[in-house]
């Protein structure tokens, strides 16, 4: 059994796994089975020798032929997380950062992407967009779910027995193409953060178990999303938190690998009716997703304190300037209407010349001073 997914631009609209596109059905078999498109076995294969002959596949088939020795170097720093803790980041040398950037890319270009319900690390998705997929639905309950290690997890046999074996394109790659891949993309036998390569095959790597956790969950007309190792499920009913870690359980073990586990101390159930966070944002009561009172009192003051130094003449570095600006441009996607009266009226309070925008680019274009 083979996994396919396809872009939204093919007329091959829906995700299906390659014995469900030839049978028109879910694994499901009590499903609807008039809801699923019935797409013919050889415009599969069809598709498939088509990629095969593009120069892009080329271009990546000649990148995995290459035999030159690599230079495996890496940086490694920590970083704190928001959740308290280091994030362990390890950085490849810029020529082997490039190599892993351009397969990246033809990878991508040739039909290498992430199941509808994954919002991490693709382009046009984000972390509202997987909470707004649970907003608009009549769900209630809210179920909080972490993979342990997840990235170090992803080690070359937990990658070979799911990508290689299941998931396309990496199921045509040669044996020999496919051992270079995993050379160059794993470091101290896992995923390392901080290559270019890592987010896609991480993301590639849960395909088989996205598809499944996604029809069980529709069984049960709930919801599941997934952000890199944060997965998210509500349901209109209650369910014990066992009972859905079960599911997560028995679908990463068959699909996935068993050395794949939940970080159980983590797992959290709550309603729409409590404090209902997740990746950051809060779905309240009226079923709005915001930042929380909190985190925009504190990015208002930051906004303020930027105008303030700015009029006097004290300019921010480049590097805090281009912080806050992502903060804001956050906020913006977040919260439109009341970020944008926030700073409509930062910007009357100080009497500026100029918009906050405009102090951004004078900042950043070193054209202030």
């Amino acid at each position: 059994m083979y996994y396919v997914t396809f872009k939204k631009q093919t007329n091959l609209t829906a995700q299906y796994t390659l014995d469900m596109l030839y049978a028109g059905m879910c694994p499901d078999e009590s499903s609807n089975r008039a809801q699923y498109h019935t797409i013919r076995k050889e415009n599969i294969d069809s598709f498939i020798e088509y990629i095969q002959r593009s120069s892009i596949y080329n271009s990546l088939t000649h990148l995995l032929e290459d035999t030159t020795e690599l230079d495996k170097t890496y940086s490694v720093y920590h970083i704190p997380k928001a959740s308290g803790g280091y994030r362990e980041i390890s950085e490849p040398n810029p020529t082997l950062k490039e190599l892993q950037k351009n397969i990246y890319t033809l990878l991508s270009s040739i039909g290498t992407h992430p199941h509808d319900d994954v919002y991490s690390y693709v382009a046009e998705r984000s972390c509202k967009d997987a909470l707004v997929k649970h907003q608009q639905t009549n769900t209630i309950w809210f179920y909080k779910f972490d993979i342990k290690d997840f990235f170090p997890s992803c080690t070359a046999e937990v990658l070979t027995n799911t990508l290689k074996e299941k998931v396309f394109p990496f199921c045509v790659l040669t044996e020999q193409q496919w051992n270079r891949l995993l050379d160059i993309a794993l470091y101290n036998g896992g995923l390392p953060q901080g290559s270019p390569l890592s987010p896609l095959l991480s993301n590639m790597v849960l395909t088989p178990f996205d598809f499944y956790m996604h029809y069980s969950i529709t069984h049960f007309h709930g919801v599941y999303t997934r952000y890199a190792d944060d997965i998210l499920i509500s349901l209109p009913e209650k369910k014990e938190i066992s009972f859905i870690e079960n599911i997560i359980n028995r679908h990463l073990n068959c699909h996935v690998s068993h050395s794949l586990k939940l970080k159980s101390e983590k797992s959290r159930c709550g309603s729409i009716n409590g404090s209902n966070w997740n990746l950051g944002l809060m779905l309240n009561k009226d079923r709005n997703i915001t930042l929380g009172h909190e985190k925009k009192m504190k990015l208002k003051a930051k906004i303020n304190n930027f105008i303030y130094d700015f009029t006097n003449q004290n300019f921010w570095s480049i590097i805090d300037t281009q912080v806050l600006q992502g903060e804001v441009n956050y906020f913006m996607s977040v919260e439109p209407e009341y970020a944008a009266f926030v700073i409509h009226r930062l910007e009357q309070k100080h009497n500026i010349r100029q918009s906050l925008s405009a102090m951004f680019v004078s900042i950043i274009n070193g054209s202030v001073g």
